[in-house]
């Protein structure tokens, strides 16, 4: 909580927070405003792996984080649902990865970020099929709405967060996460709301509109090949990047900003 408010820039808004184990839950967890209810699954009978404690932590996490984005600010229709679960899919894990060396004494891991790795593979999968959507996208009812509860909503988009606060910058994305709070405290918001708080504080030299319709807007995904010749060890040697859609039906090509390590 202590990270999130600092990070967030807004204290927490609720007056008290629980945390209940309810038996024969159908979810998860879910994000009550000041009582977060979680399935009594969590609750083991012998003693659990680093991986599945890991799994409670990034839930606690997860949901504590939705009393920012979902309780404080709300969206305003299901077409923006990425701004509630992909962003807290995201940010649950960054901060488990700022938090692991403050002390904590139940669990001990080395990466919260690792786990985000695996996690991604669920959003490459559904992505890959030709149910693929759109992040964010026309939800016209709730029923359509119940169906985009998926890996590309989730971990997805949870990805592009992490691509967005990459291209800003941590100091600069959470300058413009306080901004974004403290307007729409107790409001609902859209996605057009949110970017233009990303905007305000935007020194990347990316064109955030474009990245917003690229990356959000359009379904599918790409591949980004290396293209090199390991031999030539001169001071001259280069490195190309192709990017090509994974499939041509969907022939968008995307705005990278990424690291490249050579490991021997």
């Amino acid at each position: 909580m202590k990270f999130f408010e600092e990070f967030f820039g807004h204290e927490y808004a609720f007056n008290k927070y629980d945390q209940i184990f309810v038996h024969e839950y159908n979810v998860g967890a879910m994000e009550n405003a000041g009582v977060v209810t979680f399935n009594d699954l969590y609750i083991w009978k012998e003693k659990v792996s680093t991986e599945k404690m890991l799994g409670l932590a990034n839930t606690i996490s997860h949901e504590l984080s939705h009393h920012w984005f979902g309780n404080l600010v709300t969206m305003k229709w299901w077409d923006d649902l990425w701004l509630n679960e992909s962003f807290a899919d995201f940010i649950s894990h960054f901060c488990l990865e700022k938090i692991k060396n403050n002390g904590l004494k139940e669990i001990q891991y080395e990466s919260a970020m690792l786990a985000f790795l695996n996690r991604k593979n669920w959003g490459y999968d559904e992505d890959q099929r030709i149910t693929t959507h759109p992040i964010r996208g026309p939800v016209p009812n709730t029923t359509v709405a119940d169906s985009i509860f998926d890996g590309i909503t989730y971990a997805k988009g949870a990805s592009t967060m992490k691509q967005l606060l990459f291209i800003m910058k941590e100091e600069n994305f959470s300058k413009g996460l306080a901004a974004y709070f403290k307007k729409f405290a107790f409001k609902n918001a859209k996605l057009e709301d949110f970017m233009y708080e990303m905007k305000q504080v935007n020194h990347s030299g990316f064109d955030l509109n474009s990245w917003r319709e690229l990356w959000l807007e359009k379904e599918s995904l790409n591949y980004l090949e290396p293209i090199w010749k390991p031999e030539d060890k001169s001071e001259n040697a280069k490195m190309q990047i192709l990017q090509r859609p994974f499939t041509e039906k969907f022939p968008t090509l995307r705005p990278h900003r990424i690291k490249i390590g050579f490991f021997t």
